[in-house]
């Protein structure tokens, strides 16, 4: 990264590659950051599917969904299946989200569900969560974070 000056006085970062490009993670490649809830303060997840009805609490969550770990075999979950889902956020928010989702990854002892129509209060909601929890992060996630907000606002994609 480096400073470059206009004739205006504006400060322009450029973000040069690196030389050798890193192996892209998931993280990377994913539109919304995710977190782990915290220790001691799960997110418990009530999900009701075509013929099935659990609770679990989920591993990582994020703007656009969230995945749950089981211990129990899952026979009746397959992907595309659609699933209403309420959302327990914990201690300080204690807030109860009611959405729908769609299941987007089905793996040994884990699935992900793709949150669909959201309305504008839940993903202030889960915003606010996220900022939360990214305050305990590493700085590089925290302005990754800030990015892809800041992209977003803009209308980029990324």
């Amino acid at each position: 990264m480096k400073a470059v000056e206009r004739s205006k006085p504006e400060l322009i970062l450029e973000l040069s590659a690196p030389p050798s490009q890193p192996r892209r993670t998931r993280q990377h490649r994913r539109r919304h950051l995710r977190v782990v809830p915290e220790p001691g303060r799960p997110i418990r997840v009530d999900i009701n599917g075509v013929d099935f009805l659990d609770i679990m609490y989920a591993s990582s969550f994020s703007e656009g969904g969230l995945s749950v770990k089981v211990n129990h075999a899952f026979s009746r979950c397959d992907i595309g299946l659609p699933v209403s889902l309420i959302v327990s956020l914990p201690e300080p928010f204690r807030q109860d989200l009611l959405l729908t989702g769609k299941i987007r990854h089905v793996g040994n002892d884990l699935f992900g569900i793709a949150f669909l129509q959201i309305s504008r209060k839940h993903r202030a909601q889960i915003r606010q969560y996220i900022r939360h929890r990214l305050r305990h992060e590493p700085w590089r996630i925290r302005l990754s974070y800030f990015l892809r907000n800041l992209f977003s606002a803009m209308g980029h994609r990324g």
